[in-house]
């Protein structure tokens, strides 16, 4: 479990730049101290400090991956959005809420690779509440007690469905004629209430032409995946994915599980990412330049993998087999096999993925172990 003091690097850039713009919210409100955009929506001396702290934190955080952010020129995002690993920032989400004296204003940072959010962050200084991603799990932080691991809700869906949507929304057309309950929340919130279980679904959050930005979603899109969820865009019932601009079409978040029941996701997309990472794939290589190495790694992943509490390893042979979750305990569905291999002098090692409900987790998990291990990533086939 993480700690406060084991916060990943973009929860403390979130943390120090909502603890400052916190402070000023009091005086900016009282001067009425905004101006407004051409698009009619606010800016403060907050957002731009925000905007400071958060990229100036990325860039020492890793130089080398580019930044879209809202306060950022156009000529600037424009460029970064080429990236295939990029940050993805609204340093003060919901500003107009900020302006107003309202406290569901946020930090939102996502870094997204391939078109999928692989770690973010959404942090609400006078909630003090900080929902992250860390290992392939997501985390809420409430002030300073000690950070809970949370998922979205499990089964089937309640009667009545709850729907997380905006103070003035009332789009529920989405459920099916479904017996349902609104709550009422500002911005990313309801996304948040999604991963941690508290709501079903979204109710239809509006995209393209006055609505939601990828810099706004990047980050609770993150903190929904580790959770067991995703973000669907309405019209194609596809998961959405950010590889097509800064604008987001009308979309849905939920439970995946719940997603599916309720028709909003195409069965056949679920676990699928872009073809670039495949992530209905079921194996996944890693190749080393020595066997030495490449034993060395082994050990190591075996280690990392078997620490979560609800986790289980067993070795035979030299094949390791990981069990995630509870129920996962079946002889012949573990969550993850791997093993070694060496042929004509060159040394893999190579993953294989089940049907686990943790799939996606794991898969990052796996990724982010080896390339610390000194792994180099083999190119996919894509079927």
């Amino acid at each position: 479990m993480s700690t406060a003091k084991e916060l990943p690097a973009l929860a403390k850039i979130a943390k120090e730049a909502g603890d400052k713009i916190a402070a000023m919210q009091s005086d900016i409100v009282a001067r009425k101290d905004w101006i407004e955009k051409p698009d009619g929506s606010r800016v403060t001396a907050a957002d731009l400090w925000a905007n400071a702290i958060v990229c100036e934190g990325l860039k020492k955080y890793a130089p080398e991956i580019a930044i879209v952010s809202e306060e950022n020129s156009y000529e600037s995002n424009n460029a970064a959005l080429k990236a295939a690993e990029r940050f993805e920032t609204d340093p003060l989400d919901n500003t107009t809420g900020y302006t107003e004296g309202f406290n569901g204003w946020s930090v939102n940072i996502g870094r997204i690779k391939d078109g999928v959010p692989t770690e973010g962050v959404i942090y609400f200084p006078i909630l003090k509440e900080l929902y992250y991603t860390d290992g392939g799990k997501a985390y809420l932080q409430k002030g300073d007690e000690p950070p809970l691991e949370i998922s979205v809700r499990k089964g089937a869906l309640r009667k009545p469905i709850k729907v997380a949507v905006g103070f003035n929304e009332k789009n529920a057309d989405h459920l099916g004629g479904r017996e349902f309950e609104l709550e009422k929340h500002p911005a990313q919130m309801r996304t948040c209430k999604v991963a941690m279980g508290e709501c079903d679904v979204t109710g239809v959050n509006k995209g393209a032409g006055g609505g939601f930005n990828t810099y706004d979603i990047a980050g609770p899109h993150a903190v929904l995946l580790a959770a067991g969820g995703d973000i669907v865009e309405r019209e194609t019932k596809k998961p959405f994915r950010y590889d097509n601009g800064i604008k987001v079409p009308d979309h849905v978040a939920g439970g995946v599980g719940a997603l599916v029941e309720l028709d909003l996701l195409d069965k056949k997309a679920v676990d699928r990412k872009p073809a670039q990472q495949r992530i209905n794939s079921s194996s996944v290589t890693y190749s080393f330049i020595t066997e030495l190495a490449m034993r060395d790694a082994m050990k190591s992943m075996a280690s990392a993998l078997s620490a979560p509490e609800d986790t289980l390893i067993t070795e035979k042979d030299g094949q390791y087999r990981v069990y995630k979750g509870m129920g996962a305990l079946e002889e012949n569905n573990p969550s993850i096999t791997f093993e070694t291999h060496t042929k004509d002098g060159k040394h893999s090692m190579v993953f294989n993925f089940g049907t686990s409900a943790h799939k996606v987790g794991l898969m990052r998990s796996v990724d982010t172990i080896a390339e610390r291990v000194g792994g180099k990533k083999m190119p996919l086939h894509i079927a």
